[in-house]
């Protein structure tokens, strides 16, 4: 495994897992909202706005050689006790970089990863996302 995964801490207190509960991209641009995977009213808005040039979400079954990588690499408790991460070396923005034709390295994004129980959610972004407590019915 090329990639370098590391967890990222955006904040203090948060939570160790969260939920996807939407996926959203308006006006206000790209929109995450998750739940607390243990106290599922206490909710997280995640704002990327204009700064992500590509995401992608892909259902956690169809992670397994990614899961297996991990393991091998950081440990179980690296990726079960945590969502968030930053990756460098990512394949997904080599990937954006040849699609694009080498503009995705000329604008410079970096690789925010959210690994959920249901949901694995890349986001190549030029910025960190804004953090927002929500509360959820």
């Amino acid at each position: 495994m090329n990639e370098q995964w590391e967890q990222w801490r955006p904040r203090e207190g948060l939570a160790k897992r969260y939920n996807i509960r939407s996926i959203t991209e308006n006006s206000e641009g790209l929109v995450l909202l998750l739940s607390e995977e243990e106290i599922d009213n206490r909710g997280l808005s995640i704002s990327f706005g204009y700064t992500a040039g590509s995401y992608r979400s892909i259902d956690e079954t169809l992670c397994h050689m990614l899961i297996l990588n991990l393991k091998e690499a950081y440990g179980a408790a690296f990726y079960t006790q945590w969502t968030f991460f930053i990756v460098k070396n990512s394949n997904y923005n080599k990937w954006l970089n040849e699609y694009s034709a080498e503009i995705g390295d000329y604008i410079g994004y970096t690789h925010f990863s959210l690994l959920t129980s249901e949901l694995v959610v890349d986001v190549l972004a030029t910025q960190p996302p804004t953090f927002s407590d929500v509360d959820l019915p």
